[in-house]
């Protein structure tokens, strides 16, 4: 844990894998451009700054060492299982499926 942050939280997250450079891509084109898939904890300090010079802040609080674990594995986009599961010493903390997505593309 990074030293001064003790209200750690973490999001199990799908990573998607860029295969090629792209910019102002229409949506209906935009798995043109997925190389593929990686698992993705999104760890985050939900605590204040540890020093208080600037207050609590989004960047700060997810910039520590190892607060972005990727992978270990990339998976072809043809692959890619609907449902995502993440354990912890054995225990499911998370489980979900691509349908409960909170985020949409937009262009």
């Amino acid at each position: 844990m990074s030293r001064g942050r003790d209200q750690i939280d973490w999001e199990c997250e799908l990573g998607v894998v860029i295969g090629h450079e792209a910019s102002h891509v229409p949506v209906v084109t935009a798995a043109e451009y997925v190389f593929g898939h990686t698992l993705h904890n999104d760890v985050s300090n939900r605590g204040e700054r540890g020093d208080k010079r600037l207050g609590n802040d989004w960047l700060i609080g997810k910039s520590h060492d190892a607060f972005a674990p990727l992978g270990p594995f990339i998976v072809s986009k043809e692959f890619v299982p609907m449902r995502m599961r993440f354990a912890l010493d054995g225990e499911t903390l998370q489980e979900g499926n691509m349908s409960q997505m909170t985020t949409t593309c937009s262009n």
